[in-house]
């Protein structure tokens, strides 16, 4: 999944340079764009607890 934080700074990027990561944007993202290097403010995203653990990770997912 490591490309999708790849993806999400591309992403990110382009935004600032239309001046959408400023003052009056919200950004609701997945767990994998959380880690990219350039997460702007404004940003809500959730991450699960057991988020290496694959069995407990589908667990949280269902319940």
């Amino acid at each position: 999944m490591w490309y999708i934080a790849e993806d999400a700074e591309i992403i990110f990027k382009n935004a600032a340079e239309l001046n959408m990561t400023g003052a009056g944007y919200v950004w609701l993202v997945t767990e994998q764009a959380l880690n990219s290097n350039n997460v702007p403010e404004g940003v809500l995203g959730l991450k699960l607890i057991n988020v290496t653990d694959e069995k407990s990770h589908i667990k949280d997912s269902l319940y």
